[in-house]
């Protein structure tokens, strides 16, 4: 049997959430959990870390509903988050164009700069 690698969650300042729940509640950052959010990576890395009650969770979320980043933090265990001003699709659409550039180019300055075009 295939061993399964599991991968790191990117959360605030780079830090990379390896083994639990409580690394994404410490290091959280909303706009990225909700860029892996649309990009499956958040189910996967719950679904990994023993926790298929939050990625069904996430997995039932509605990626374009108005208050998708509330339901996130609810779902995280996460409180004190401001969530009124995050565009989820804004968010959505540059998380696409990285997909895309990433697809051409490994160079993470190019792949950043995917937001701006």
């Amino acid at each position: 049997m295939a061993r399964k690698v599991k991968f790191p969650l990117e959360l605030k300042d780079g830090y990379l959430a390896r083994s639990n729940i409580e690394e994404v509640r410490t290091h959280f950052d909303l706009e990225k959990i909700i860029a892996q959010f649309h990009n499956g990576r958040l189910k996967i890395w719950l679904d990994d870390h023993y926790l298929p009650e939050m990625a069904e969770q996430v997995a039932a979320l509605d990626g374009d509903a108005l208050d998708l980043a509330a339901q996130l933090c609810v779902i995280l265990g996460v409180e004190g988050v401001a969530t009124e001003h995050v565009d989820s699709s804004l968010i959505q659409k540059r998380e696409e164009k990285r997909q895309r550039l990433s697809q051409y180019t490994t160079n993470p300055i190019l792949c950043d700069m995917a937001e701006y075009h």
